[in-house]
């Protein structure tokens, strides 16, 4: 099997991009040599005292089920299964600490209850992916670096969101790959996501298939958010394990519609307010970085590093809001009566990106500080002094002429 076939070329380059930012090669040095992780050891000592670990000789069905999957999927490293007395639908995988220990994936009795054989496959294929490429270094150096969630800038937030959303995709598809039934990998979705048989309800796959395309199609409008941080929307991963069992088979066009979703699950806004915000971003933006006709590098930069807050590809999502034939001040008026209304509490920083696209340039022009003074109060219900009191405090914090002004 050729990891490349299954990996997603978005995931390998955020995979990238993440692990360079935040010094990986560097930073995993250190926490080998510094032993920081020790979770798997304290996993290890508290499953080995309240779960059973699966052995041929006690457990030889789920046995051969799970170490099935593992040498159809060609890995190699050694796995302890565990079965944990936990009702929830639900499995987890660590890591090992050392070379040459084993790795530990854990199986809730509530989901072997609920699980028939080839479902069974697919959840133990999809977490056996995550081992085989290697998801969990990366989350455990996101964590390391950021053990506090708060203190990690939004803009790497989103794309680390996004990766994890990714990497689960490819993780389903290591799944499909092991249970070899593209039905009995969509009941497994099914069941883990309400806990239900299918038997019990009487529902058949080709109904449930049919209604995630209804599904999807409203996460298609502007009515769809993706609002889970690790895992994408449900009617995404179903969609995405059906093309993938399409692409296998060979079917035209299936990388096409592939491509599309994942544009889906890029695009979407993680809350309705974060779809305003970041059109009021780039209108703002481009209202003020245009009050004297030159757009400087100082104000472009500025509005894409903010728009990158909200968006993977922020320079060409500005190019569309400029070539989109939309009037700019109807789009930024909108927004920010939406924002107002779902939120009034951003209306101190929506001034504060105002009064900073009015200095980034290291000038104070003063059609620039009339243009922040005339939104602030129409738009944003400030009165003159409180806009005036912000501006003084930017200016004091931030301005800074520049040398050639001086000399």
């Amino acid at each position: 099997m050729k990891k490349i076939k299954i990996r997603i070329p978005l995931e390998l380059t955020l995979r990238e991009k993440i692990y360079d930012a935040l010094q990986g090669e560097t930073v995993s040095a250190i926490m080998e040599m510094a032993d920081v992780n020790a979770r798997p050891d304290f996993l290890r000592n508290a499953l080995e005292g309240q779960s059973f670990k699966v052995d041929r000789n006690l457990m030889k069905h789920y046995h051969d089920i799970f170490y099935g999957v593992k040498e159809a999927l060609g890995f190699e490293e050694d796995i302890d299964f565990y079965v944990t007395c936990d009702s929830s639908v639900n499995a987890w995988t660590v890591k090992h600490r050392k070379e040459g220990e084993p790795n530990v994936i854990n199986i809730n009795s509530g989901l072997l209850q609920l699980m028939n054989d080839d479902e069974l496959k697919f959840v133990v294929g999809h977490e056996i992916g995550h081992l085989i490429n290697g998801d969990n270094d990366m989350r455990n150096l996101v964590s390391f670096i950021f053990p506090e969630e708060l203190a990690m800038p939004l803009a790497l937030k989103y794309k680390i969101q996004l990766w994890s959303q990714l990497a689960e995709l490819e993780a389903d598809r290591y799944g499909f790959i092991a249970c070899q039934n593209l039905d009995q990998c969509v009941s497994a979705f099914f069941k883990l996501t309400t806990g239900l048989n299918l038997d019990q309800i009487n529902m058949d796959i080709k109904t449930l298939l049919s209604t995630n395309q209804e599904r999807l199609e409203f996460f298609k409008s502007d009515n769809g958010y993706n609002c889970f941080d690790d895992h994408p929307v449900n009617p995404i991963r179903i969609e995405a394990i059906n093309l993938f069992a399409s692409l296998i088979q060979g079917k035209r066009g299936t990388q096409k519609k592939i491509d599309e979703l994942l544009d889906l699950l890029v695009k979407m806004p993680s809350t309705p307010i974060d779809y305003y915000l970041t059109r009021f971003v780039a209108t703002a933006g481009l209202l003020m970085a245009n009050v004297d006709d030159v757009v400087t590098d100082e104000e472009y930069n500025v509005i894409i590093e903010e728009l990158s807050t909200f968006k993977l590809f922020p320079r060409e999502y500005l190019q569309e809001i400029i070539t989109s034939g939309e009037d700019i001040l109807k789009v930024f008026e909108d927004s920010v009566n939406h924002i107002l209304e779902l939120d009034a509490g951003h209306r101190p920083a929506l001034l504060d990106f105002l009064i900073t696209m009015s200095i980034v340039d290291r000038k104070i022009k003063k059609d620039e500080v009339n243009t922040v003074f005339a939104i602030g109060k129409q738009y944003l219900g400030f009165t003159e002094i409180e806009i005036a009191q912000a501006f003084a405090l930017k200016v004091q914090a931030e301005f800074s002429p520049k040398t050639e002004d001086i000399v």
